[in-house]
């Protein structure tokens, strides 16, 4: 039976929302340090937060280092420009795509680079600038879209090419991809405002694909995020801190959230909204200094990648900012089907070195992430090694990219310890 998920919310639901909530959750024993409330609303959970969690000091997550690859100088092989994708093999070997070098790599359990796939071109086995992320599906075959080329690539476990398929840009721009448990693959798709088409449905989707691009059902509408738009034009036009839907996959549930507001919604595999979880945030106004910033930084990684003034100019004239900034940074789906959203750290929040040296790629995401139980209630923060950015968890292992004081990038997995 196909799903269909809405991220539509009843105006009852709303109301509900912005009030607060009655109740008191099921497991007391558990709950004694937690101050939170639960009511239920037609079968939907809604649960408020408070600011502190339940771990004690005793009980409270943490993550260790397990691998780090890659190095300042030296071998090239061990070498990375712009990480997009990084993915464990099932016999404890780990594939990173880089975006910028236009390959991906298998390296061991240990670390030792094993083989290089890929060159930059548009034939077969190459990429083009802007590939990735790189997923891995049960059976080890490895995934790799390559939207400028318009096609995502598959290969076996050792990296050998078995085929490729078409990405059809009429049904959307691909935005984000994960891997469901059962091996299928969600890809949100945002509509675009073709030269000569019809104008495209505002809502973004995320389907669900076999492993060979077959779309074999919708399983999330959601309203566009403003990040990034088409115009009627053909003109691209970027809104820096806009209101954007993100969305995460946590076992079998969806779970979704829009970053101006900090409340989550997550639905069941029958695609029936069953639980909404908020907690408090400041909302942050974004200043003309802040603003500067960031152009200034937007401009200096452009110039990085060989992008003429004239070119760099016209990018900074289809730039705009949002009034606010995000209540969070990212959603993810981890252990013993908790939620992780990432907090938001702002200008006024850094130190003067930190200014400095900010790194576009980090964005304003926070080292601090809050974690929530499967049933919503607000466990604690955690925190994240500085320099690193998460992009994908398996299992009690985070993968993903940590970046040195020079900006250097190498491939990183945590291990998330519960005591």
């Amino acid at each position: 039976m196909k799903n269909r998920i809405s991220a539509s919310i009843p105006a009852a639901l709303w109301t509900l929302l912005l009030v607060g909530c009655g109740g008191q959750p099921g497991d007391a024993s558990r709950m004694v340090e937690w101050a939170g409330t639960v009511a239920d609303s037609a079968g939907v959970t809604l649960v408020a937060n408070p600011d502190e969690g339940i771990w004690g000091e005793d009980d409270r997550w943490t993550v260790t280092e397990e691998i780090r690859i890659g190095t300042t100088g030296g071998d090239p092989e061990y070498q990375f420009s712009q990480i997009s994708g990084i993915a464990g093999l099932e016999d404890g070997r780990i594939a990173i795509f880089d975006q910028q070098g236009q390959h991906f790599r298998i390296f061991g359990p240990d670390g030792t680079h094993l083989r290089t796939v890929g060159r930059p071109g548009s034939g077969p086995g190459e990429f083009a600038v802007g590939g990735g992320p790189l997923l891995v599906i049960p059976g080890d075959t490895i995934i790799v879209p390559d939207v400028t080329n318009q096609r995502v690539n598959r290969y076996d476990s050792q990296g050998t090419p078995i085929d490729s398929y078409p990405l059809d840009f009429s049904t959307g721009l691909p935005m984000a991809w994960a891997v469901r448990d059962d091996g299928l693959i969600a890809n949100q798709l945002r509509p675009l405002n073709l030269p000569g088409t019809e104008e495209a449905d505002p809502n973004d989707r995320i389907v669900i694909r076999t492993s060979d691009g077959t779309v074999v059902d919708t399983v999330l509408v959601l309203g566009s995020g403003g990040s990034f738009q088409i115009t009627a034009q053909g003109v691209p036009q970027r809104t820096v801190f806009a209101a954007e839907p993100l969305w995460t996959l946590s076992g079998d549930r969806v779970v979704y959230g829009v970053t101006n507001d900090y409340r989550v919604f997550q639905y069941g595999p029958d695609g029936v909204l069953r639980l909404v979880f908020m907690k408090p945030f400041e909302n942050r106004l974004v200043s003309e200094g802040d603003q500067q910033m960031l152009r200034d930084a937007i401009d200096g990684f452009l110039e990085e990648f060989g992008l003429s003034p004239q070119q760099r100019e016209a990018s900074q004239q289809a730039l705009g900012f949002a009034e606010t900034y995000p209540a969070f940074g990212l959603v993810r789906g981890g252990p013993e089907g908790t939620i992780w959203v990432q907090h938001i750290r702002t200008p006024d929040q850094m130190t003067e070195e930190e200014l400095e040296s900010f790194n576009l790629q980090l964005g304003f995401g926070s080292t601090v992430w809050d974690v929530f139980d499967a049933e919503g209630r607000f466990l604690g923060p955690l925190d994240m090694p500085a320099g690193f950015q998460p992009l994908s968890f398996e299992g009690d292992r985070i993968l993903g990219i940590w970046r040195d004081e020079l900006d250097v990038q190498f491939g990183m997995v945590l291990r998330i310890d519960r005591p």
